[in-house]
Formats: C-alpha cells, structure tokens, sequence
C-alpha cells in the first residue's frame, strides 16, 4: 500500500498538545473576559483566474468535486485585524501576554447558489496544518451531508505554518497574510511548537494568534456588515469543528474561550461544535508548556452541545486510559452537554481522506515534496464519513431543535479503567462495543486502527495511524452469506436499524443499501 505523506502527522500532533480532561470543575471567576471580538476587515472575495486560484480548491483535489454542478459557489477571502496573545495565569484562566497583534489570514467559502436552499446552518473548520499546508478533512468526511442538506462551510487558515505556505504557492495572491510574533526575538522561545513537529513553529510567527481570529470570524458570520461573505444567506447557526491536531484547538477554545465568546445581543457565537480524531486540549501558544493532567482549561465542557468522534486509531494512541479523561460519560447538564462516539472499524487516516487531499501538482507549488510511504498491508476504505455525516446532522438537530444526540456504548474493554486493559473483538477480529455499522456488524474484512511499515518509514512515523483492513476469503464470505441475496437482506435490515437510531442519514444509508448490491459477496 504507498501513500502519500498528506496530513497524516495529524494523530502524532495530537498526542503532543494533548492535555487529559478535567473531572472537577473550573474556576469561571479566573477566566478571561476581554477577548477581542470586533469584525475583522474583509478582503475579496479574490478573483480566480487561470493561473490565480484557491489552495485547496474543490476543483483540484485529488478526488475534485464541481460544485457549480451541485448548485454551490465557492469563494476565498483575506479577514485581517488584531488578536491577542494569551498565556495561562496562576490558579487557572488566563491573561494577556501581548494584544492588539495585527493579523491577516484566509478563509475559502462554499455555501448554496440559491440562497432559499441554504438551511441556516454554517460549519467552521479550522484546517488541518499538520503537513504544513491547509486540508479540509472535516469538509471531505462530510461534504455530501453539506451539500444535500444545504449548510454553508468557512475554512480558516488556523496557523502560520500554513498561510507561509500559501504565501509561497502564490505570493501575488496570498502575499498580505500575516500571522507576525509580535514579541521580539530575544522575548520569545528559540524553539516554539511541541518537538515532534520541528519546523512547524517559528519564532517569527506566533500559533497562538488563532483564538481570537475563530472568535472574530465567527462573529463576521453572524453579523450583518456588508463585508459578510454570508451577507446574502440568513444565518441562524455557527458549528465550529476540526480534524486532529485542529481538532485540539477547537478542545481549547470550548474550555477557554466559549464560555465568553458572546455577541452584543449575549448570545454565544458558536453553538455546537463537532472534534474528530483528537484527544484532548491544546497549548495556548506555540512557547507555552501543555498543561497537566486535570488542570485548569483542559475540561472541555460547555453549555453549547458537543459531538467528539474517536477511531481505533485514536482510541489505543491515545490511551491508556483512565489518564485520558475525556472518555468520561456522556453528559446532558444544561452546562455540559458532551458526547463522545468511538467508532469501531474507523482509523484516522483512511483511503477517503487520502484520496481527497489537495493534489500533488498544487503541494509542489507551494514547495513542498511529500514523500511516498509504503505501509505492508491494505488500506483501510472503512467509510468514516457516514457516521461523521450522522453526527453532524445530530449535533444540528441537537441544536436547532434541543433534541439530544444519540448514545453509544464505549469500545468493549477487558478491564475498563485498567490502563493495561485490551479493547475485546468479536470471532472476526473487530472491536466490540462502539458506534456500530454494517462493515463491522455484517463484515466482509477485519479492520485495524494501524498499519506497518514496509521499510523506512517518516519520522514520526506514518503507517501507525494509517488503517488497514484484512478482507475475508471466498470461502469465509460464503460460510457468512450463502447467497447474495442473503448478504445483501442482513445490511439492509442494519441500515435501516441505524437509520432509525440516527447513527447516519438516510441518504446515506442508501448509499450503503447501493454498494451491498453490488458488491461481490459471496
């Protein structure tokens, strides 16, 4: 199995900045209050010609999607204006380390044509930087959910590393961005950003510029100034969410940053979020240390609902557990409204995402040369994107109707809350408990959270968080399944299970129906 180097440092990232959650509670007196909420100025949208376009683009990943044939348009644009720098304070919360950095950072736009199909609802994804470029790995897992149910979609370029890269993918276009450190050199660490990652942060620019930039974009959505790229569309609802290492960041902005990030009106800017494949918390900025086991600012709880989605990946990288904290119970608290789903079958990098990454052609642009990883076995084509399409219109639902998610069993464990525990498999070799689906309830294939290497692998490595999966023989197939017919009637009554119990959408469980009656089973 080769494949490419692309986001896939995303799990590794995670491991560093992640800080285990809290049980107890936290001191609200102490958090900070003055974070910077003014509008951001607005630049664009840019204009997309020939040889000027959008990193990232729908229309140049590797698995591109014309959106104009789905009745969506897709704009880019420059916000720029002041955040501060945050530091952790004694006792918990926060304080000010520098204010007022100027800022300018891009945000790609995609949202229906026709504004009566908008459904009022708007995903914010802070994108993925883990290999230095921005990936939309929220966006490809549920773009078909998006799209079919109109919801509009803002990606934000959500660290430095990433808008350098765009700065050298297309200086014309995306030259004025700036994410500057406003301390100088001899006021600031030599090596900032967590050592797993060396080059991803610089002392020239500052990670921890991001917070308030989420909070003014979303604000920017919300509001009505002229400058809105939404200004056209009636939007009710902002869900913020990420993908991994960003997936982190959205952990601390829920435990830091939520509880004060208001409109004039006092209503909070986001109102749900959504965190895939990530652990825990960040750090507040790229110099500070990650915070301890249970301190101050790792308890993600909040009054606005969230959905966190683990893989196997996750779940044994991760662990051992009970020091990983957020597998805590799910809560329905008016102040702690938290799900989590870990998915059996699920890896962190599946083939979906990998072939739905920015293409090689537009990487190189930007100087980047990824290299060819070959892992021994299968790549794993667990189809993730189904139960993070049911999530998302959960947590919508959750929000938009105040009817709570669904909940899921945790991974069946051999001694929960032993830290040498083992997760338990059924007799085909697939993890017990979870949110379940047909390919691990009516299976065809064994599938893992990991992978190995066939020789060489990165630094860190790559194949560990890439799944893979172990397809049963002819002879197991018809044992299971003696006819077509017969395999084909179990995922169906499975599907319409799940349907029923809003583990995933309708539209997608037809997709399923559709592949069950194709495929070649026995």
């Amino acid at each position: 199995m080769k494949i490419r180097k692309s986001f896939l440092l995303a799990a590794c990232v995670a491991v560093v900045y992640a800080a285990s959650a809290a049980t107890g509670g936290q001191n609200d007196s102490a958090r900070l209050v003055t974070s910077r909420t003014g509008l951001p100025k607005v630049t664009g949208p840019i204009p997309v010609t020939g040889d000027s376009y959008p990193f990232m683009a729908a229309n140049r990943e590797v698995e591109p999607l014309d959106l104009g044939k789905v009745g969506y348009v897709e704009k880019e644009y420059l916000v720029s204006g002041r955040a501060n720098v945050y530091e952790y304070a004694g006792k918990g919360g926060l304080k000010i380390r520098s204010a007022n950095a100027p800022y300018t950072t891009r945000i790609l736009v995609r949202y229906p044509a026709n504004p009566r199909k908008f459904s009022g609802n708007v995903i914010v994804e802070l994108l993925n930087p883990s290999d230095k470029f921005d990936a939309d790995l929220v966006w490809e897992l549920t773009r078909n959910y998006l799209v079919e149910n109109g919801d509009a979609y803002v990606g934000i370029t959500s660290k430095p590393v990433a808008a350098e890269f765009l700065k050298r993918f297309n200086p014309k276009r995306y030259g004025a961005l700036r994410w500057a450190n406003p301390l100088p050199a001899n006021q600031t660490c030599k090596s900032p950003g967590p050592a797993l990652l060396p080059g991803h942060s610089s002392p020239q620019t500052e990670d921890g510029l991001v917070w308030d930039i989420v909070t003014q974009v979303g604000a920017l959505l919300k509001s009505r100034s002229p400058t809105n790229p939404l200004a056209s569309l009636r939007v009710r609802y902002l869900y913020q969410t990420a993908y991994s290492q960003t997936g982190a960041y959205v952990g601390t902005y829920i435990a830091e940053f939520q509880p004060h990030a208001m409109l004039a009106n006092g209503k909070p800017i986001y109102d749900g979020f959504l965190i895939g494949g990530a652990a825990g918390v960040s750090t507040i900025n790229q110099c500070a240390a990650p915070l301890a086991d249970g301190a101050p600012g790792t308890l993600v709880r909040s009054s606005a609902p969230v959905i966190r989605l683990m893989s196997l990946t996750d779940f044994y990288r991760f662990g051992p557990f009970p020091t990983y904290l957020e597998r805590r119970a799910d809560s329905d608290a008016p102040n702690d409204r938290y799900r989590l789903y870990e998915v059996a079958g699920a890896a962190h990098v599946v083939a979906t995402l990998d072939e739905s990454a920015p293409s090689e052609a537009d990487v190189a642009a930007g100087g980047i040369k990824q290299e060819k990883v070959v892992c021994k076995e299968t790549e794993s084509t667990f189809p993730s994107q189904y139960i993070y399409d049911g999530a998302l219109a959960n947590l919508e639902r959750w929000v938009r109707d105040g009817v709570p998610a669904p909940h899921a069993d945790r991974i069946a464990m051999s001694k929960p809350g032993d830290p040498n525990a083992t997760a338990l498999t059924d007799p085909f070799g697939n993890v017990r408990g979870g949110v379940r689906t047909p390919y691990v309830d009516v299976p065809t294939a064994t599938y893992y959270g990991e992978s190995t290497a066939a020789g060489r692998d990165t630094n860190p490595p790559t194949c560990t968080i890439v799944g893979h999966m172990v397809p049963f023989d002819h002879a197991r197939l018809a044992k299971l399944y003696p006819t077509h017919a017969d395999y084909v009637r179990r995922v169906n009554a499975d599907v319409d299970r799940l349907v029923t119990e809003r583990w995933i959408t309708a539209a997608d469980g037809q997709r399923i129906k559709n592949e069950a009656s194709r495929a070649r089973v026995p």
